[in-house]
């Protein structure tokens, strides 16, 4: 678990990087599923980041200016949160964030209220969308609305985004970070162990899903993301998530799963032969092993994940060409069988937001996964690693779970 101090320091830095003399941050609210069922809650990372707090409907304020802070606490007591839903104390929310001062949502705004014109720059995480259309999926809609409400109070304040400086904070992790990180790995090593040890048993993929979970929750952990269990063409999909097929003996099982661990979650990809596989099969996996072993000898402090990203893309090309997939190393050409990023941070969020331009710092926590996908031939493989940046050279905190 880690520690309160790291949450106070994390605020600390956050207020002398930001510069802005008041900071408001909202952590997630939970959204409606049916009636009156709600999706699975998860917390904004942002606002775990800075707090630890992992319970909806809280929001933090830092007046910098003035050195001082606090929690809005969510609604008081009502008789359908005192008997259906488990309720953190006021003192463990303290003894978490490191924050004594909790107030109530009418208390908290009421002092917003009255000292907000007083300040003409407020930091906040600031959406510029209620919609994204890249990713086809609504955002967080607990900024849009703390946001909103600002402006409501102080309708001539410069709301200012510090995502940004949030971020920077986010990139390198803490050794309490790194050992959640390893832990998550470990557990997650342990359902690859018991899968591959089984593998010619499967019939189907769920049957496999079913026993991650088992083995996941036995240790205290869950999914961190939807996990992904491929059969056959199915690895073509990048996010096949339905995990219901057939297995198919003499083709390839890709598996993409992350145990999470105290917020923080492994994110791990195997391919493995069920039966013979053809050689064709195995030279594409063998081209992805040499794409992963280019990788862990290029990345190191300095490198930016965008020259790590061009640098792969052309070898990957290589590859393809070697292959007889293209004919050329046009970026499109290579794209077409390589779509997604080589590598993307990795911490609170499975996919920690980063600034690609930046170069990785020692203590950063990254993945690596080439991967080569053929839809014609129904062949998808992928072959993902978590590593630890350092100052020469990468440590895998993934290491020691099989490959084919």
């Amino acid at each position: 678990m880690i520690p309160a101090k790291n949450y106070i320091q994390r605020r600390t830095n956050l207020a002398k990087l930001a510069q802005k003399p008041l900071i408001v941050i909202s952590g997630s609210e939970l959204v409606q599923k049916s009636s009156d069922a709600t999706y699975e809650f998860a917390q904004d990372g942002h606002f775990y980041y800075l707090t630890g707090i992992n319970e909806p409907g809280w929001v933090l304020v830092m007046d910098v200016k003035r050195g001082e802070e606090f929690l809005i606490s969510t609604d008081e007591s009502s008789y359908h949160s005192d008997v259906w839903e488990a309720k953190t104390t006021h003192d463990e929310i303290t003894k978490i964030s490191g924050i004594s001062d909790i107030r109530t949502r009418r208390d908290g705004w009421a002092f917003l209220r009255k000292e907000v014109e007083n300040y003409q720059s407020i930091g906040s995480i600031v959406p510029h969308m209620r919609y994204s259309r890249p990713f086809g999926m609504y955002l967080n809609p607990a900024k849009t609305m703390l946001v909103e409400r600002l402006k409501r109070l102080h309708k001539d304040a410069n709301l200012i985004d510090i995502s940004a400086s949030i971020r920077t904070l986010r990139s390198v992790k803490e050794p309490e970070e790194i050992a959640d990180i390893k832990k998550a790995a470990a557990i997650t090593k342990q359902g690859f162990d018991h899968v591959t040890s089984k593998l010619g048993d499967y019939t189907n993929e769920a049957e496999i899903q079913t026993d991650l979970t088992y083995i996941f929750m036995s240790n205290g952990s869950k999914h961190g993301y939807e996990p992904i269990v491929a059969s056959g063409a199915a690895a073509t999909t990048l996010h096949y998530t339905r995990n219901n097929q057939q297995i198919q003996s003499g083709q390839f099982l890709l598996m993409d799963i992350g145990a999470e661990f105290e917020q923080y979650s492994a994110d791990i990809t195997r391919t493995y032969a069920v039966g013979d596989v053809s050689q064709r099969h195995k030279d594409v996996y063998a081209a992805v092993q040499e794409a992963h072993n280019e990788s862990m000898n290029f990345l190191k402090a300095g490198v930016t994940m965008r020259d790590h990203e061009r640098h792969m893309e052309q070898f990957i090309g290589k590859k393809l060409n070697e292959l007889g997939m293209i004919d050329n190393m046009l970026r499109n050409s290579i794209r077409a069988f390589f779509p997604h990023s080589m590598s993307h941070h990795l911490g609170i969020d499975v996919h920690d937001s980063c600034d690609y331009e930046a170069p990785l710092q020692e203590g950063a926590v990254i993945t690596v996964e080439p991967g080569i996908y053929s839809k014609e031939e129904g062949i998808g493989v992928r072959i993902e690693d978590d590593v630890l940046i350092k100052k020469d050279s990468v440590e895998i905190l993934t290491k020691g779970i099989g490959v084919i």
